[in-house]
């Protein structure tokens, strides 16, 4: 299985699996209507830094979408996908089974026509399609035997798959065992994104066989890439919609030695402020300030100047118990 997975994944990505993925916004004008050119502007823009597009994501309003919308925003997707030169995992973002495997069957017609192949696959590979994304059915609590089999009926299919794990919207997660026993049966599945934030099937360290897994959840990118908790192969974050060039240039510099020991003193550092009001968060806050400035290639005086304003902030602090320790200020030792 893992063998036939890695085929298909060679087939689809000739270059290699894009390490940096992005749920595109949808787009509109004034009266409400899906916005073509600005959504040509933004794929444009993003383009050179990107590789893989999610579209239409959750980003991309594609639980709210209506089917004309939709279309829409997968139609200019399939214009721009080949000019571009990027990889196009279109969102079928639906609450049941029998939903998605319909919405697949049509945007395969669709692909299909557009690209003049007989063969689905090879009309996929044409239209620079790498497959398509589903999440689990809707609705709280679950059982996981109904989640394995909504998913096995929308893998059979037989297209190159993604699984998404939404917990915010499906209100229910996949479990380790489950991504697990798909990915042993599906050579089509080979993708799996998770931005629930727990991360429980990276974390059960599980054999997928192959199986790319991006995360979606924001902060402690390096953590994540470098394996120093448990790796990712890639990201597929909202925040790229904003911040493609920064983000490119973090996983690159993620590959450092340097960096890596820069991003192990700034992890020792984030330790050390602790002196942050955590009723307000903001020691969260300088968590994402120190990780993210850093990780964003600031030259180093740049992130000295934020290390040396946030010590300006603490001496208040430490004049305080210094107060404390020596009685008033003016009688303390000159």
């Amino acid at each position: 299985m893992t063998e036939r997975r890695a085929g298909l994944i060679t087939e689809l990505f000739p270059n290699g699996v894009p390490i940096l993925w992005c749920p595109l916004l949808t787009h509109y004008d004034a009266k409400g209507a899906i916005s073509e050119s600005r959504m040509v502007a933004h794929l444009t823009h993003l383009a050179p830094f990107i590789k893989g597009f999610l579209i239409p994501g959750s980003t991309g309003d594609g639980w709210e979408l209506r089917e004309k919308e939709a279309r829409r925003v997968i139609d200019i997707a399939l214009d721009q996908a080949p000019q571009l030169g990027f990889s196009l995992l279109i969102g079928i973002l639906k609450p049941d089974a029998e939903s998605a495997r319909q919405a697949i069957r049509e945007v395969f017609d669709r692909i299909m026509a557009r690209t003049g192949e007989e063969d689905p696959f090879r009309a996929l590979l044409k239209a620079n399609v790498c497959g398509f994304a589903v999440c689990p059915p809707t609705g709280k609590d679950l059982p996981q035997e109904e989640i394995l089999s909504s998913l096995e009926s929308v893998l059979e299919i037989g297209a190159p798959m993604a699984l998404y794990q939404l917990p915010q919207v499906t209100r229910n997660e996949m479990s380790p065992e489950t991504v697990k026993d798909l990915a042993d049966r599906y050579a089509n599945l080979i993708l799996f994104k998770d931005s629930s934030g727990s991360d429980r099937v990276a974390l059960s360290r599980k054999d997928l066989g192959g199986v790319f897994k991006m995360r979606g959840a924001e902060t402690d990118y390096c953590k994540w890439l470098d394996g120093s908790r448990v790796r990712y192969d890639g990201f597929l974050l909202s925040t790229a919609n904003c911040f493609a060039g920064e983000l490119a240039r973090m996983i690159e510099l993620c590959g450092r030695v340097r960096f890596k020991k820069l991003h192990k003193f700034l992890i020792l550092t984030e330790r050390d402020f602790v002196f942050i009001n955590p009723e307000f968060r903001q020691r969260y806050f300088l968590s994402v300030l120190v990780n993210e400035f850093a990780c964003w290639n600031l030259h180093e005086l740049a992130f000295k100047n934020l290390l040396r304003g946030v010590m300006e902030k603490r001496q208040p602090h430490r004049d305080a118990h210094q107060r404390d320790d020596h009685g008033d200020s003016d009688n303390a030792p000159k």
